[in-house]
């Protein structure tokens, strides 16, 4: 079943519906989702978000990694109630992981819902593991993927991912959204699956950027950022004052996403943050070293006391 979230425009041509049904085989095999998983297109990522809440039928437990819009819409009273638990990262990856066990053992939840990557560090969360912890409980599992396709290879199968959100691959927030998972739970909460001319568009989009993506190969790409992020890393660390952003202090991935903190600056200034993936360069990165460098340098000029 596919729904495209959009207003209404009347019936698809022939010719037009072959096209979309195509988009959503393509999109549905790139992150390996079971064939007989709902795909639905929606007008960005955060839509997909605000669906899968929509339709969620109990409680959520929630991990919470520091991305405060992304748990808003979680919060909204159910039955005369708030829906979600939210669970604060730990230091360590291991110890969150006991926290969730924990929280999800205290009271029956329908749903774990985790973010894949940090939007602010980019350290890769064990999807495979949360997924294991989250069906030992008797809950499902929702995945904001947004920073992991098109960073990592996905498998919804494999993971044991119940709910994937993510939107068009390579676009931050202005490209179509897409939420994959198992279909009751659309059904029970009558998502409207016909598809719409005014949605085909962002479907296509989606599914081109998936295509692009599977020729490139997820492993190449990673490979592609480790080595971005390693000239990174090397060269704000010769320039000197950026201390890497970390939730966990053991973590040892990290995707498309390089947070670092600025000594002697004052929050919110003191925080810079620098996202790459497949299109990025190696002159890319060293323009961004130079910013960093010439934004170094302009701001020690004007500190009483210090020389460079």
């Amino acid at each position: 079943m596919t729904a495209v979230l959009s207003a209404p425009a009347g019936r698809l041509s022939p010719a037009v519906d072959v096209r979309f049904d195509a988009a959503r085989e393509s999109v549905r095999q790139f992150v390996r989702a079971r064939v007989d998983d709902t795909v639905v297109f929606t007008r960005d990522a955060a839509v997909a978000l605000d669906l899968a809440a929509r339709i969620t039928p109990g409680d959520v437990v929630v991990l919470d990694v520091g991305q405060g819009a992304d748990l808003l819409r979680w919060c909204s009273p159910r039955q005369g109630r708030d829906r979600a638990r939210f669970v604060p990262a730990c230091e360590t990856i291991e110890d969150t992981l006991v926290a969730l066990e924990t929280e999800l053992a205290s009271a029956p939840a329908s749903l774990l819902v985790v973010t894949a990557v940090s939007d602010i560090t980019g350290e890769v969360l064990p999807i495979g593991r949360l997924a294991s912890l989250a069906h030992r409980s008797g809950a499902r599992i929702l995945v904001d993927a947004a920073q992991l396709v098109g960073h990592r290879p996905v498998s919804v199968v494999s993971h044991g991912i119940d709910y994937l959100a993510f939107g068009e691959p390579g676009r931050r927030t202005d490209g179509a959204g897409v939420l994959i998972g198992r279909r009751d739970w659309f059904d029970a909460a009558d998502v409207d699956a016909s598809p719409d001319a005014d949605g085909v568009p962002g479907a296509i989009a989606v599914a081109e950027a998936c295509r692009v993506l599977a020729d490139l190969g997820p492993e190449t790409i990673g490979l592609h950022e480790r080595r971005l992020a390693e000239r990174l890393d090397a060269g704000l660390a010769a320039i000197g004052g950026f201390t890497p952003l970390r939730i966990f202090t053991d973590s040892t991935d990290r995707a498309g996403v390089a947070g670092y903190t600025v000594d002697g600056l004052a929050p919110p200034a003191d925080t810079v943050r620098a996202s790459f993936g497949a299109g990025t360069t190696v002159d890319d990165i060293d323009r961004i070293l130079d910013a960093f460098r010439a934004r170094t340098e302009q701001t020690d000029r004007t500190r009483p006391g210090v020389n460079r």
